[in-house]
């Protein structure tokens, strides 16, 4: 991962982040949505063997909703 704009660790063994993949991690990432390393990202790594491909979840469509979704990860909720 080149950057991120926020991760949150959901367990021992996952974490949740938005932000960049190279191009490499794009072609060997997991999950049903297509990335091609450009642009931004939703996806999930796997804390216990941070050199598997991360599982893209989703890709997002502009610096602004990348924003907003990490300050949405950011909020704390129930509390």
């Amino acid at each position: 991962m080149e950057e991120f704009f926020a991760e949150a660790i959901l367990s021992e063994r996952k974490s949740l982040c938005i932000g960049t993949l190279t191009r490499e991690e794009a072609v060997n990432s997991g999950g049903d949505v297509p990335a091609n390393g450009v642009g931004l990202y939703l996806f999930a790594n796997n804390l216990q063997n941070p050199a598997s491909p991360p599982e893209v979840l989703a890709r997002l469509v502009s610096e602004e909703a990348a924003n907003a979704l990490a300050v949405l990860l950011r909020a704390k909720g129930g509390e």
